[in-house]
C-alpha cells in the first residue's frame, strides 16, 4: 500500500480510515531518532467537527420592495428570431443555461458591435435591476492625482530630450537618408531615417486656413516642411522620400514636363482647332505675346479666309485688347471660357493633351538630316470632306487618306 504524507497542515491528521481499520496495524515509516509511537484508540487520531457556517445570502443587496416581474414580449424579425433560436440551442447544448420556470421574465434582445456581427442580450433593466442596490466605490480625487504625477513631468522632459539627442548624435553624412512624412487632420510630422532607424523627427500642427486643405495638399505641406527642417543635412546629396498618399508620388514620380530639346528659340505651342471638321494646327513660337498670336492667325485667314466666330481660354495674349482690336476689325466675334472650367474649350485641350504625353514619342520617328527637311511628303488634294480626302502622290498614284493625315501646305 503506498501512502502520501501532506506537509505544513495544521494539524496531524490521516486520512482513509474506512480502508485503514480493515487492517490490524499500519507502520508508517519516517525516519526520525525516537522511538515509535503507538496509537491503539483510532478515533482520537483525528477530530473533525461539523462546520457551524451560514451559508451566504444570494440576493442580499435587493431592497425590500423587490416583486416579480415579467416584461411584456418584443417583436423580432424573421432574421433575429432564427438567430435567438439558434443561439439558444448552442447554449442549452453546451449547458451554458438550462430551462426554467420563473414568475420573472426578461427580454431577449439582437445587437449589433462595430463590424455588425449581431450577439445575444439579457434587458434587466425592468426586471431584477430595478430592485438592486448597487455598491458605493470612492472615486479619486483628480487634484491629488495631477499632483502626485506632476513631480515625474520632468524627469519625462529629460528622456524625450536625451532621445532627441541620442538621435541627433548617430547622423553620419556617409549613410543615404530616408524621409518619410504624414499629414493628419490637424498636424504634420516626419521623421529622418538613416539604416532602418529614426535619427531625427518633426512634427507641428497646422493653421487656420491649412485646416480646410485637402487630403493631398496637406501631405504636400509635410513633405515641404521636412525637406526645408532638414535642408541642412539633405542639401546637395540624393535621398529617398516614403509618403503614403499616392496622389504626391505620383507628382515625383511622373516624367518631367518642360520645352522639348530643339535647334531653335521656339519652346511654345499656339494650338488652333476648326471645330467643323475638327482638324488642328499647330504653331512654334518663341514668345507667346499678342503679335504673336495675330501673326499665327493670319496665315489661317490667308488659307482659309474669315472665320466668323473665335472662342479661346483666358491666356493673358488672348484677353488683350490688340487681339481683341484686330479680330474686331475683320469682323470676327470672339469669346472666353470661364474661370477655371477649361471643358468648355475641349477640343483645343485635347490635342493639348496629345502633345504633352505622345506626341513628342511620335515625334522621335521623324528623324531628319536638317530642319528644312519635310517631315512628311508632299501631296496635290484633289477633293474633301470633313472626314476623308482624295489626293494625288508625288509618283501619280491616287488614293484616299483621312483628314487629319493632312496638313496645309505653307503653314511654318
Amino acid at each position: 500500500m503506498q501512502l502520501s504524507v501532506l506537509n505544513k497542515l495544521c494539524c496531524d491528521i490521516i486520512l482513509g480510515q474506512d480502508f485503514m481499520k480493515r487492517h490490524d496495524s499500519i507502520k508508517i515509516s519516517f525516519g526520525g531518532s525516537r522511538p515509535a509511537v503507538e496509537i491503539n484508540d483510532s478515533n482520537t487520531v483525528c477530530g473533525l467537527a461539523d462546520p457551524s457556517v451560514y451559508p451566504p445570502a444570494l440576493f442580499a443587496n435587493l431592497t425590500s420592495e423587490c416583486r416579480p416581474n415579467a416584461t411584456k414580449s418584443r417583436k423580432y424579425s424573421e432574421v433575429d428570431r432564427e438567430l435567438i433560436e439558434k443561439e439558444t440551442t448552442r447554449l442549452l447544448t453546451e449547458g451554458i443555461i438550462e430551462p426554467s420556470i420563473s414568475p420573472w421574465r426578461a427580454q431577449v434582445l439582437v445587437t449589433s458591435n462595430e463590424r455588425h456581427k449581431k450577439r445575444l442580450i439579457i434587458d434587466y433593466s425592468q426586471t431584477i435591476n430595478r430592485f438592486t442596490e448597487l455598491d458605493a466605490y470612492p472615486f479619486s480625487n483628480i487634484n491629488q492625482m495631477v499632483s502626485d504625477i506632476a513631480k515625474y513631468k520632468k524627469a519625462v522632459d529629460e528622456l524625450k530630450s536625451d532621445l532627441e539627442n541620442a538621435s541627433i548624435r548617430a547622423i553620419v553624412e556617409a549613410i543615404p537618408s530616408v524621409v518619410e512624412t504624414d499629414a493628419s487632420d490637424s498636424a504634420v510630422a516626419g521623421s529622418l531615417n538613416q539604416g532602418g532607424r529614426p535619427v531625427a523627427f518633426f512634427s507641428r500642427t497646422l493653421n487656420d486656413h491649412e485646416l480646410e486643405h485637402s487630403p493631398v495638399e496637406k501631405e504636400a505641406c509635410a513633405i515641404i516642411d521636412a525637406v526645408c527642417k532638414w535642408r541642412h543635412l539633405l542639401s546637395g546629396k540624393h535621398f529617398t522620400l516614403f509618403t503614403d498618399q499616392e496622389a504626391v508620388s505620383y507628382m515625383f514620380d511622373s516624367m518631367k514636363h518642360g520645352p522639348l530639346p530643339s535647334v531653335s528659340t521656339k519652346k511654345y505651342i499656339l494650338t488652333v482647332v476648326d471645330e467643323y471638321s475638327t482638324f488642328p494646327f499647330a504653331f512654334p513660337c518663341s514668345v507667346m505675346t499678342s503679335a504673336t498670336v495675330i501673326q499665327c492667325l493670319r496665315q489661317l485667314f490667308a488659307l482659309f479666309d474669315m472665320p466668323g466666330y473665335i472662342h479661346s481660354d483666358r491666356g493673358q495674349s488672348f484677353m488683350s485688347a490688340e487681339l481683341k482690336t484686330f479680330l474686331q476689325s475683320h469682323g470676327v466675334a470672339t469669346s472666353r471660357t470661364t474661370p477655371y472650367n477649361p471643358q468648355s474649350n475641349g477640343q483645343c485641350e485635347r490635342y493639348n493633351e496629345w502633345l504633352a504625353n505622345p506626341g513628342p514619342i511620335l515625334m522621335k520617328k521623324h528623324v531628319r538630316a536638317t530642319k528644312y527637311n519635310p517631315l512628311v511628303e508632299e501631296v496635290d488634294l484633289l477633293e474633301a470632306n470633313p472626314t476623308y480626302a482624295h489626293v494625288r502622290l508625288p509618283d501619280g498614284r491616287e488614293t484616299t487618306v483621312s483628314v487629319p493625315h493632312l496638313a496645309p501646305r505653307g503653314l511654318q
